[in-house]
């Protein structure tokens, strides 16, 4: 186990406190699997790019950037029993379905666009649109899901991947 002077600073000086202006370059890093070296954040796109972080709680944060997702804790793990347990059974199930269920979205909307590029390319035209038209309404009524909950931060993560 480290000790105190190795451990990395948390993020949040209690449940009140501010959160670190650095949380957020964090999560960029984390979800976009690089560091500022590899892969700077532009200053004129930095805003936006982390304007998209979900707070989950006073505890943590998840940002959504085209491919992947990354969750942050923002205060030191105490070990068994501490709110990680929590935010990881959470990460694992109702947050992961929303991401999931955002890629698999994603997935059916590149087929469609893929169908739809080629629509042209074929001498039974009015068969072929007719074709997309049900594959559209199929892919809406069957796919297209706002929300998985009532409210919170898995319709978030979810309108994140949308």
């Amino acid at each position: 186990m480290r000790t105190k002077a190795e451990r990395t600073p948390t993020l949040r000086a209690g449940q009140e406190g501010p959160l670190s202006a650095t949380a957020d370059r964090w999560l960029w890093q984390l979800a976009s699997r690089s560091n500022p070296a590899d892969l700077p954040l532009a200053p004129e796109t930095a805003a936006a790019e982390l304007g998209g972080a979900v707070r989950i709680s006073a505890d943590w944060s998840a940002l959504v950037p085209r491919q992947g997702a990354a969750f942050l804790g923002h205060r030191a793990d105490e070990g068994d029993g501490d709110f990680y347990a929590f935010g990881a059974l959470h990460s694992r199930t109702v947050y992961l379905d929303a991401l999931l269920l955002g890629s698999l979205q994603r997935d059916h909307i590149d087929e469609l666009t893929d169908e739809l590029s080629d629509v042209f390319d074929t001498t039974q035209l009015a068969r072929r649109v007719a074709m997309l038209e049900w594959n559209i309404a199929v892919f809406r009524s069957t796919y297209w899901r706002q929300h998985l909950i009532a409210h919170g931060p898995a319709n978030e993560l979810l309108l994140a991947l949308q």
